[in-house]
């Protein structure tokens, strides 16, 4: 389980990666509102994934990739 400052972090990291893909143009501000879950849906079905705008473990390994590579662990 994590802490909140962690899923902010984690959260802040995901709209980061979205914003690198052109599909998130919000803030990444670590909240994962319905604007940063449409990006979601938005990644996944351009990688052939499941649009459900949760980042699971195969969404997160097409989405890190879009990080600087420090931040790709």
């Amino acid at each position: 389980i994590s802490t909140p400052m962690e899923r902010i972090a984690r959260n802040k990291t995901i709209q980061l990666a979205l914003k690198n893909t052109n599909f998130y143009s919000g803030e990444i501000d670590g909240k994962i509102g319905p604007r940063t879950k449409e990006a979601v849906k938005k990644f996944q079905v351009s990688k052939n994934l499941t649009a459900d705008g949760i980042v699971g473990a195969k969404t997160w390994t097409e989405l890190k990739s879009y990080l600087p590579q420090e931040q790709n662990e």
